[in-house]
């Protein structure tokens, strides 16, 4: 679940790839800088410790991204809009786009939603908060 390079998380399963920097330390996590904004992640043991303004790629496996209202108290929250839905019966795999914090192009993640609720199709977009706990990002620097 944790792979070592970017080749690796490619490889092994689906997976959302995007680049990010590092702008801070926290409580044993790094604080990134991302097209998604900011986010909280696991600091991987090949970044040293103080490590800042180094570039670096997240992963997001898109069954670990929930969309909906999340919990208290939950950092890593964003705004986004549904814009094509594959229904799968129980299961949905949408596209999901997040406008640029920094005035770039938009982020685009494929999620996975259990027993789905938004269903995005033919032109039509739905607007949905998206959330994942910082535990479920990795961080790779290769």
């Amino acid at each position: 679940r944790r792979p070592a390079s970017r080749f690796v998380a490619s490889f092994i399963s689906e997976t959302n790839l995007f680049e990010a920097t590092v702008v801070g330390h926290e409580s044993g996590c790094v604080v990134l800088q991302s097209a998604m904004g900011r986010l909280t992640a696991p600091a991987p043991a090949s970044l040293p410790p103080a490590a800042k303004n180094v570039p670096v790629t997240v992963s997001l496996r898109p069954e670990i991204i929930r969309m909906g209202k999340p919990p208290h108290g939950a950092i890593n929250v964003f705004d986004a809009r549904v814009h094509h839905t594959n229904y799968q019966g129980e299961m949905a795999q949408h596209q999901v786009r997040i406008e640029s914090k920094g005035g770039g192009a938009p982020l685009e993640l494929k999620v996975f939603e259990l027993n789905p609720v938004i269903v995005a199709r033919d032109n039509h977009t739905e607007k949905a908060t998206i959330w994942f706990n910082p535990e479920d990002v990795t961080v790779l620097t290769e």
